[in-house]
């Protein structure tokens, strides 16, 4: 792998390449960088040298650089929205701005936020909806 399996480590890597939180729970990320690693670049550099260059981070320091600066962004982009949604006891939520926050939950469960309160005030039952 080319990134610390060491959480703390992890963090402090991943932000050279990315805008990440020191508090961010590091077991959300890491098989998701690990999967992009496998994906696209072993695939494109193929097995004997990235193992290669893994092994022996010291000797090639730019172009670990440059793959971790890949696998951050890759993961980060295809993972997106799974990175910010939290999985709860009553349903899932969206993770940003407490204004903009969107949930759901799955119990039927009242709405958590005001702008939540606001649209489930406004709608009108869908059998209404088009007459």
């Amino acid at each position: 792998m080319l990134f610390s399996e060491n959480p703390d480590q992890l963090i402090d890597e991943l932000k050279d390449y990315i805008q990440i939180a020191s508090s961010y729970d590091c077991s959300r990320i890491q098989n998701l960088l690990l999967a992009t690693e496998n994906t696209y670049i072993i695939a494109l550099l193929g097995t004997k040298l990235f193992n290669r260059i893994a092994k022996d981070q010291t000797t090639f320091p730019d172009e670990i650089g440059m793959c971790r600066k890949a696998v951050a962004n890759i993961t980060v982009y295809e993972n997106f929205t799974l990175l910010n949604t939290l999985l709860l006891s009553g349903g899932f939520a969206r993770g940003c701005r407490r204004k903009y926050r969107f949930s759901l939950s799955l119990s039927g469960g009242r709405p958590e936020t005001d702008l939540q309160a606001k649209w489930f005030r406004s709608a009108r039952p869908y059998h209404q909806s088009f007459s």
